[in-house]
């Protein structure tokens, strides 16, 4: 039996194996086959299709915009929570979000100069550790970065109830409780302006991910 598909066959003692629902193995592998063109068809040979024209297709998806003289940059198409009550997410949801970006221009920060993929992901895992973000939302904060409009949501990611909090920081005490919701409270920012104001968040990324503010909060 394919316990896969729920497919069951019996051995005849001559000719093809035939399976229950009266087609042969070869039949289904033609079945088969003939499903996968249908997905990937679409009448033209991708490996030779260009890259412009892929990005026209997922037009309906996203956004196509062009960044530099005939290249064009696919983006999703989010949601602007301007045009939402600000309480129909959740800090935390925008705190999910937030992680992913943030996590993101890290890489795209550390992508340079070339080092092993090792290399690459424990110096993105110590830039996206609670304790680096912790020191960076204070950085934006203390150095009077960030608008009251964007303290305001900072307080309100940071107040949220988190429960995932991760095992060494939970044997600091309300020290390590405070780091964690403060790395929080930055990734539901950095979600928040991913979805409302890219430009704003093109300059609050500037500051916290400048040469010097990632060798300070990677040195935590």
């Amino acid at each position: 039996m394919d316990l896969a598909l729920g497919w069951t066959r019996t051995r005849r003692p001559r000719g093809a194996t035939r399976w229950k629902d009266g087609t042969t193995g070869s039949e289904r592998g033609g079945r088969r086959a003939a499903f996968g063109v249908d997905l990937d068809d679409d009448g033209s040979d991708r490996a030779h299709v260009p890259r412009r024209e892929i990005l026209e297709r997922v037009e309906t998806s996203g956004t196509a915009s062009a960044s530099a003289p005939g290249e064009a940059v696919w983006t999703p198409r989010t949601v602007d929570v301007r045009q939402k009550s600000p309480r129909q997410w959740s800090p935390i949801a925008l705190a999910f979000l937030g992680d992913a970006v943030f996590e993101l221009y890290a890489r795209g920060v550390l992508f340079y100069p070339p080092a092993k993929p090792l290399d690459y992901d424990l110096k993105t895992k110590r830039l996206a550790r609670a304790e680096a973000q912790d020191y960076l939302l204070r950085l934006l904060v203390d150095g009077g970065e960030l608008s009251e409009d964007e303290i305001s949501i900072v307080k309100w990611g940071r107040n949220a109830a988190y429960g995932n909090i991760p095992t060494r920081l939970k044997g600091k005490g309300k020290g390590g409780h405070g780091t964690y919701r403060n790395a929080s409270a930055l990734e539901c920012l950095v979600g928040y302006l991913y979805v409302a104001d890219r430009a704003r968040l093109e300059e609050i990324m500037a500051v916290i991910m400048s040469e010097s503010a990632i060798t300070a909060a990677t040195e935590v």
